[in-house]
């Protein structure tokens, strides 16, 4: 890693900053305007000290993300969130996420935080050679996981994101049942339920987990999947409830709902899906470089 030169930094924009920039404080808002001020002290904090340290640094706003290329490492601020969502617009480049309010933003991709990110950047750069060779064969002190992604095609078409954490196919309206039928390899039932996840090892720790799944080793590449609230009448028996199989499975959803989404990797990106859409979700051989510590 002593070969970085250039960095892409992307950075949230805050709740406060969003909805109640300019107007009266009261109650909880005080609360988003502390949060707001901490994240941006942050965000001045890791731009001026790489700039210190001789990097060219490229700040950008999530909200303005676009295909990230002329980089060398692509450092994220804010929670998963940001990173989840920069890491639809990163292909082979390796990225860091600090969350910069680690009491109130979920972090679990997140590898530094206010207090230590100076310390990890002097690991990360200080790289130890590898059987005393120089140059490109040096090891990072800190690890860089290989995190296996996701795609997904809608009636054959492949969306341009890939995704690290989960994919949910739910009705469009969060009241509503959720009516698909589910095709895992040669296996195939039709479900009632309130959504459908199929997620990676990394999002195993997340949406997966709380719905009654089972979390993975990270590098694993294994695929999961898990029907969320199912209906049980007197008639329905599933033996697709939920599973963990192997790269090379093919998963298919057909739609049974005329208003539904495909979401990928929370709620920022999504597609529409109309009834006899097919939803077709594969593992693929392009891994995302992550640095961690990730715990």
């Amino acid at each position: 890693m002593n070969s970085i030169r250039k960095i892409t930094i992307v950075y949230k924009e805050s709740t406060y900053s969003r909805y109640f920039k300019g107007k009266t404080l009261k109650g909880e808002v005080r609360l988003l305007k502390e949060l707001h001020d901490e994240h941006f002290c942050m965000v001045e904090k890791v731009v001026s000290f790489l700039r210190r340290e001789g990097i060219q640094v490229m700040p950008l706003k999530r909200a303005q993300l676009k295909r990230i290329r002329n980089a060398d490492l692509v450092i994220t601020i804010g929670g998963d969130g940001t990173f989840l969502d920069t890491a639809h617009y990163v292909n082979d480049i390796p990225m860091w996420g600090i969350n910069s309010t680690p009491t109130h933003s979920a972090g679990f991709l997140m590898a530094a935080a206010p207090e230590n990110f100076e310390r990890r950047w002097k690991l990360l750069v200080g790289a130890r050679p590898f059987d005393g060779a120089q140059g490109e064969h040096a090891v990072p002190l800190l690890p860089v996981l290989k995190l296996q992604r996701l795609q997904v095609l809608i009636n054959g078409r492949k969306l341009p994101e890939l995704v690290l954490n989960d994919v949910l196919i739910a009705h469009a309206n969060p009241a509503a049942v959720s009516r698909y039928g589910l095709r895992v390899d040669d296996r195939k039932e039709e479900q009632k339920s309130s959504g459908l996840w199929i997620s990676t090892a990394a999002g195993s720790t997340a949406a997966t987990q709380s719905a009654g799944g089972k979390v993975l080793p990270l590098e694993s590449r294994q695929i999961q999947f898990i029907a969320r609230e199912l209906y049980h009448g007197r008639r329905h028996h599933y033996r697709l409830a939920k599973g963990v199989v192997s790269p090379q499975t093919k998963i298919a959803v057909v739609s049974q709902m005329h208003e539904a989404g495909c979401y990928l990797d929370g709620p920022r990106v999504w597609y529409p899906i109309h009834y006899g859409d097919r939803v077709e979700v594969k593992s693929v051989n392009r891994p995302l470089a992550v640095i961690g510590p990730i715990r």
